[in-house]
């Protein structure tokens, strides 16, 4: 194997980690905002009184 081609395997599969990771943030991102939500609606008054 030339320099080149570690170089660009490196390269690809580091960027294949940062895909994954930035894919996994966005589900999870996703996920708890949609379960944020959801608590929100029910919990309207423990939210205001967090706020005060």
């Amino acid at each position: 194997m030339s320099i080149l081609n570690i170089i660009g395997y490196s390269f690809l599969s580091a960027l294949g980690l940062v895909l994954l990771y930035v894919m996994s943030r966005v589900v999870f991102y996703a996920i708890f905002k949609s379960f944020f939500d959801a608590k929100q609606h029910s919990n309207k008054k423990e939210e205001e009184d967090e706020n005060h």
